[in-house]
């Protein structure tokens, strides 16, 4: 039991005195100005990079709160009048993620979320060809592809949280 102290006591006394010494012939200022020179430079790759994706990812949450507001005003409209106008309403707010320019590294994720306005779109047409009857197939197709576009458009969300967090 004593020689286990001892140990715990001597052991660090030792490292500290001979086994951690930094040997005289590598000047320790130069070594850290390499590192603090290799660190920057890779960081400021990384932020240029990191710069890009967070404009686009940042720009593409706040038009994600747009499009949520103009889907709310579609579902709280009363009346075709104001149905029609949330509609087209809608509609621009779908053709604003044409104008996001995203990274490298989410180009493919883009493609999605621009296929999937262009579904949201395509439903928005039916339903306003269709305003006076919602009962036709084409308003109900109209529906429908107004739900697959959300889908899709969910999962691409989780795509983007997923790559966020790895």
């Amino acid at each position: 039991m004593k020689a286990k102290k001892l140990a715990y006591v001597v052991l660090p006394i030792m490292l500290l005195g001979v086994g951690c010494g930094i040997s005289k012939d590598h000047p320790k200022e130069s070594a850290s100005q390499e590192t603090v020179s290799e660190t920057s430079t890779e960081s400021s790759r990384h932020t240029t990079l990191n710069d890009k994706s967070l404009t686009y990812t940042n720009s593409l949450f706040d038009l994600s709160d747009e499009l949520n507001k103009a889907m709310d005003a579609v579902y709280d409209a009363v009346g075709d009048d104001n149905y029609k106008i949330a509609l087209n309403d809608l509609k621009k707010v779908t053709l604003k993620f044409e104008d996001l320019e995203p990274s490298d590294d989410y180009k493919d994720i883009h493609e999605k979320v621009l296929q999937s306005m262009k579904t949201r779109r395509e439903g928005i047409e039916l339903l306003l060809s269709n305003i006076d009857d919602k009962t036709t197939s084409d308003s109900l197709r109209g529906s429908y592809l107004l739900g697959e576009a959300i889908d899709s458009y969910i999962d691409v969300i989780g795509e983007i949280a997923h790559k966020n967090k790895g």
